[in-house]
């Protein structure tokens, strides 16, 4: 779909709602579903107002004039109390006289059996429900005015048409509009690889302490810690390599930073990302390092934030980069320049939260990483390598003959220990030298 602006100012389309009073219970759901349709679906390209949105002090006469004057879209929320509102009916009909010269768009919603043929806007096709139905019995109410306004974009403001989609750019702008299918959860995939390896570590600790000599695991005739320290140095290096390796091969961080971003914006704030960074360079911008990434989501929130207009509601993006409560109502200040800087200060504030908690979890999951492909390269460098010659006391007969219970048990208890005491220390070594790595590489810039 292109993107639904409008083409005078590059803002959102705004939107006027005429509906009567008395009718404000029976509309306030349906508004208020229309809202949430209008940001998740429309990542806020839409500017939704209507009386509900008058505050305390404000001027009603003017606010509706001005907003009735602006709108790009009018919806008549027809039933028998706005027939009987002369008001509305005036308002309705300065709407529709002015279509030509305001180039505006007049949508007559049909929400009670009522008798309106007599009005100007009679001649303009309406959204009704079936025959001897009522769109307030029946469900999908705002999914209906949601699919005309969708309509209307394409085909009247945008000046386009709608164009059959094949299923490959269907599924694109799905993947695109859905972050939370363009990939799965960091976090799950992590911890089940975690658990996967760390289950086939100790299958093969139990299956070598069966009988180590037939594993060509034979301890040192002469153990010492030197072998036991120096070998965790090399493990530790290879394990950091490793990771180093399939990080820049694999987007890995990319894929960390995308689940924090989601959990921290929401599916509409993210949505919204999507569309202002684009879904070819979005990989790009979560492969970041925490600190670039940051600043990059700060110029974002700066750039949506100079074309917002002063009264407009917070996009689901800035709204929840400020901490803001998502609600539809406008949030409007007296003082537009003090809620800017405010938002910006709030928004600033989280990124700076934002990045010391990623960098924290991103050094803690390399940790246990490092750690665990430790222990991996310890326990197949056994029998390959002799990375066990430090161990003694190991139940190791000459001559291939089954052992006791206990002697298995006591095998097993001294492989995991020295396993797990290499894939420390390992792991602790990793670290060391990745961050040696990393301030060579800051200092060669």
């Amino acid at each position: 779909m292109s993107t639904p602006r409008n083409p005078d100012s590059g803002l959102p389309v705004p939107i006027f709602i005429l509906h009567a009073d008395e009718d404000a219970p029976r509309n306030n759901d349906i508004l208020l579903e229309l809202i949430e349709l209008l940001r998740d679906r429309g990542k806020s390209f839409f500017h939704l107002w209507s009386s509900q949105d008058l505050k305390p002090g404000d001027e009603k006469a003017e606010r509706r004039r001005e907003a009735l004057e602006n709108a790009k879209i009018v919806l008549l929320f027809v039933t028998d109390s706005f027939l009987n509102s002369q008001q509305l009916l005036e308002e309705s009909s300065t709407a529709f006289d002015s279509r030509g010269l305001k180039q505006n768009i007049v949508v007559p919603v049909i929400l009670t059996d009522s008798d309106w043929s007599g009005q100007p806007f009679a001649a303009l096709v309406p959204i009704k429900p079936s025959l001897g139905e009522s769109l307030y019995g029946g469900s999908g109410v705002a999914q209906k005015i949601y699919d005309a306004l969708v309509d209307l974009m394409e085909t009247r403001i945008n000046g386009t048409e709608k164009s059959p989609k094949t299923t490959s750019e269907t599924a694109s702008e799905n993947n695109s509009l859905n972050p939370q299918q363009t990939g799965l959860d960091f976090q799950s995939i992590w911890l089940y690889c975690f658990l996967l390896l760390f289950v086939s570590l100790l299958a093969m600790l139990v299956w070598f302490s069966f009988n180590p000599a037939a594993r060509n695991i034979k301890p040192s005739s002469s153990p010492s810690p030197f072998s036991f320290f120096f070998g965790s140095l090399v493990i530790g290096i290879a394990a950091m390599s490793m990771i180093q390796v399939a990080r820049r091969l694999f987007r890995i961080r990319g894929a960390f930073h995308r689940s924090c971003i989601i959990d921290w914006l929401g599916d509409s704030g993210t949505r919204q990302l999507y569309q202002e960074v684009g879904h070819a360079r979005i990989k790009d911008l979560f492969d970041l390092p925490s600190e670039l990434l940051t600043g990059q989501l700060a110029a974002i929130a700066e750039k949506i934030m100079e074309h917002q207009a002063k009264n407009e509601p917070e996009t689901p993006l800035i709204a929840k980069m400020a901490g803001i409560p998502e609600k539809w109502e406008i949030r409007a200040s007296e003082n537009s320049v003090d809620r800017e800087v405010n938002t910006m200060l709030a928004i600033q504030r989280n990124l700076d939260q934002f990045q010391i908690s990623s960098s924290a979890n991103w050094r803690r999951y390399l940790l246990l990483t490092s750690v665990l492909l430790s222990m991996g390269i310890f326990v197949l460098g056994l029998p390959l390598l002799q990375t066990g010659c430090f161990i003694s006391g190991l139940s190791n007969p000459d001559r291939l003959q089954p052992l006791k219970l206990s002697q298995r048990t006591d095998n097993f208890l001294l492989l995991f220990s020295a396993t797990l005491l290499t894939g420390l220390l390992a792991g602790f070594v990793g670290s060391i030298a990745r961050d040696l790595v990393a301030i060579i590489e800051k200092l060669r810039r």
